[in-house]
């Protein structure tokens, strides 16, 4: 609160009678003597009043016109004689009908004073003492205005507040002011009508940027979850959860405006709990990730592959390791005997003996010459070989490709299984009349050797000829799923 020169008691009244005495200004000492022997006006009014020529007094100063903004904040500004009080907009203000202002002072505008000396106010003209009844009483002239007392030549404020007796009631706080005191609510607090201090809604005016709690003459301000109180107790700032002692995440954390976010590294997936990372199991969502085995790691997986197999170097394929590669520098199979790689093996086959009648013409051939009494009822050519299938393989599937070496005009050529077939799980199926296919209609399990005899026979009826050929298959089956053969 901001004031100037005032009096009043705690109420706010006017003087009352209560008090000793009313200042009488004395005529004697509103004229000077002059060097010169001429008497002349006293021109220099006390702080808040200014000289007026025309009406040859000092009027009061109107602060609350002439200084912009006065009063901060919710104040309303009050003038008085010699300055201006800033008081709550609730607070109580009685005027008499001159239109003084009953928050204290005094009354009537004072006469010019002489120099005034530094310390404090130059004593203004003597004032009488009455009686409380209003009479005059003795000649007690004091040059000091009420609520002042006269110390070494200078009238000095009188603090009414620091007085043994309490001034204001318990709701209220004793203020002095110059000339007297004002009893003032509490902080927090504000004037009501019938002076009762109540309570000021501090929460009404946006003191807090998130959440305002009132209290009795107080209030305090909250943050919502994710934030702290600033050191001015007003604002809200966001707490980085992500960089504490102690991390609310398992594995990574991301710190957003009030709040954070938990990630996973790889391999890892957010528990239900959105903090916790568990581990995921690769090979249990797919089952193409390796060629062969997956095995789960912590936040990984790798593969394997099955004896006879390397492993490919994107770490998921297998590769078959050919064991008849490099045979002369101590191979799989003996010098005799030929080596047939397989998917994760191989096989030592040995070398070609054709039997009598049957004579050697190639490494895989044995050959009867028609010429011989004894292969007049034999097929004219043997011939060996070999293949490969996988275990498990999808039927139907065409597996080999035959086809007659014998080609004569107008002769005719059939194909048929003679051997090795009991089981019915393959089928020969001609194509033309010189070509014809093999194909596998039941899957078969490995590992397992399947020897089949395949015969084409040529006939040709104006020439009588009639002579056929044998095809001795030796198919291995493997029991690696993912053969390449």
């Amino acid at each position: 609160m901001r004031a100037g020169r005032r009096g009043g008691g705690p109420s706010g009244g006017v003087w009352a009678p209560r008090l000793v005495g009313v200042c009488l200004l004395l005529a004697s000492l509103t004229s000077s003597q002059s060097p010169n022997g001429v008497t002349a006006p006293l021109t220099d009014c006390s702080e808040g009043y200014l000289w007026n020529a025309d009406r040859q007094q000092c009027l009061d100063v109107n602060e609350c016109e002439i200084i912009p903004d006065a009063c901060k904040g919710q104040l309303k500004c009050i003038n008085h004689f010699g300055g201006y009080l800033c008081l709550p907009r609730s607070a109580l203000v009685i005027r008499t009908p001159s239109g003084e202002t009953h928050g204290g002072g005094g009354s009537g505008a004072p006469q010019p004073v002489g120099e005034r000396p530094p310390g404090g106010h130059a004593a203004p003209p003597p004032r009488r003492a009455v009686s409380e009844a209003g009479d005059a009483a003795e000649d007690v002239m004091s040059p000091c205005a009420p609520g002042h007392d006269l110390q070494d030549g200078v009238c000095v404020d009188v603090d009414e507040c620091l007085g043994g007796e309490p001034l204001c009631p318990p709701s209220k706080t004793c203020a002095n002011t110059p000339g007297s005191y004002t009893c003032q609510c509490h902080s927090g607090y504000q004037e009501s009508y019938g002076g009762v201090c109540v309570d000021i809604n501090e929460c009404l005016y946006g003191h807090c940027q998130q959440r305002c709690v009132n209290s009795p003459g107080s209030y305090r301000c909250q943050c919502s979850a994710g934030f702290i109180l600033a050191d001015n107790n007003h604002s809200c700032q966001d707490v980085d959860e992500c960089a504490g002692e102690q991390q609310p995440c398992a594995q990574l954390c991301t710190n957003s405006h009030g709040s954070f976010q938990c990630r996973c590294e790889a391999g890892y997936s957010l528990a239900r709990d959105r903090r916790a990372c568990t581990d995921v199991d690769e090979c249990r969502h797919s089952t193409s990730l390796c060629h062969f085995r997956c095995h789960n790691t912590d936040g990984s997986f790798h593969c394997s592959c099955p004896e006879g197999f390397s492993m490919h170097s994107n770490n998921r394929s297998c590769l078959d390791v050919n064991e008849c590669e490099g045979q002369s520098g101590g191979g799989a199979c003996r010098d005799s005997q030929r080596c047939y790689n397989l998917p994760g093996g191989h096989r030592c086959i040995d070398a070609l003996v054709c039997r009598e009648p049957y004579t050697q013409s190639a490494d895989d051939l044995c050959v009867c010459p028609s010429e011989l009494p004894a292969c007049t009822d034999l097929p004219y050519s043997v011939r060996y070989k070999f293949m490969d299938i996988a275990g498990g393989r999808r039927v139907p599937a065409d597996i080999f490709y035959l086809q007659s070496r014998v080609h004569y005009q107008g002769a005719y050529n059939s194909f048929q299984i003679r051997a090795g077939n009991e089981a019915k799980e393959f089928v020969l199926r001609q194509l033309n009349e010189h070509t014809a296919m093999l194909a596998l209609i039941r899957a078969v399990r490995g590992p397992r050797d399947i020897p089949l005899e395949l015969e084409v026979v040529t006939v040709h009826p104006l020439l009588g000829l009639h002579t056929s050929s044998l095809l001795r298959l030796h198919i291995f089956v493997t029991s690696q799923p993912f053969g390449n053969r």
